[in-house]
C-alpha cells in the first residue's frame, strides 16, 4: 500500500515538473519573440533614459564646479532683453534680471531652454540613425528650440503686461507644456525629413 502511494506521488511530481518546464520554456520563448519584435524600440528607450541621466549628471557637475548656470541665465536674459529692445519695449539686463517698459522678471535655469534641449538631444541620439543625420538634427534642432524659448519669454512679458491675472497659468502650465511639445515636434520633423526620407531615397 505504501509503495502505491509512493508511485502515485512520484507520477504527480513528474507531471508537475513537466508542466513547470513547459511553462518556463513558453515564457522564455515569448520573451525572446517580444525582444526580436521590439528590440529597436527597447534599445532606443534604454539609450534615451541613459542619455537623460548623462546630461542631468553633466549639468549638475557643471553647476557645481563652474558658473555654467549663471552664464546660461545671463545669456538667456541678454537675448530676451535684445528681443524686447527690437520690439520697442526697451529691454535691459542687470545680471539675470530683465527690465523693460512693460514687465520685469528674473531669469532662472527653468526659464532657459536647457531642459527641452536635453530631451531633444537624448531623443536624437537614441533614435537608430547614422551620426551624420544625428549631427544635422542637433545643428538644426537646438537653435530652433532656443528660438521658440525666446518667443516663450517675450510672450510671457507681454502677457504679464496685458493679462497679469493669467501670467502664472501661462508661465507654469501653458508654455511649460508647449516648449516640451515643440522639442518633440522638432524631433519628429527631423525623423521624417532626415532619417525616413533618406532611407526611402536610398532604397
Amino acid at each position: 500500500m505504501a509503495r502505491k502511494k509512493h508511485k502515485h506521488a512520484h507520477r504527480e511530481q513528474t507531471a508537475f515538473e513537466q508542466k513547470f518546464d513547459a511553462l518556463v520554456t513558453s515564457t522564455v520563448t515569448r520573451i525572446q519573440n517580444f525582444w526580436q519584435r521590439n528590440k529597436l524600440i527597447i534599445r532606443a528607450w534604454a539609450v534615451f533614459a541613459l542619455m537623460i541621466g548623462v546630461f542631468t549628471t553633466l549639468l549638475l557637475f557643471l553647476n557645481l564646479y563652474t558658473n555654467f548656470d549663471a552664464w546660461l541665465n545671463q545669456a538667456t536674459a541678454s537675448m530676451l532683453a535684445g528681443a524686447l529692445w527690437l520690439l520697442g519695449a526697451g529691454g535691459q539686463t542687470v545680471g539675470t534680471v530683465v527690465t523693460s517698459k512693460i514687465f520685469s522678471a528674473e531669469i532662472i535655469t527653468e526659464c532657459t531652454a536647457i531642459f527641452p534641449i536635453m530631451i531633444f538631444l537624448a531623443a536624437v541620439i537614441a533614435y537608430p540613425s547614422g551620426w551624420k543625420k544625428k549631427l544635422w538634427g542637433i545643428l538644426l534642432g537646438v537653435p530652433a528650440i532656443l528660438f521658440v524659448n525666446l518667443i516663450r519669454l517675450v510672450t510671457l512679458f507681454y502677457i504679464g503686461y496685458w493679462f497679469p491675472s493669467v501670467f502664472e497659468t501661462a508661465h507654469l502650465l501653458v508654455w511649460q507644456s508647449l516648449i516640451i511639445f515643440f522639442a518633440v515636434l522638432f524631433w519628429l520633423i527631423w525623423v521624417e525629413l532626415f532619417v525616413h526620407r533618406g532611407q526611402v531615397q536610398h532604397a
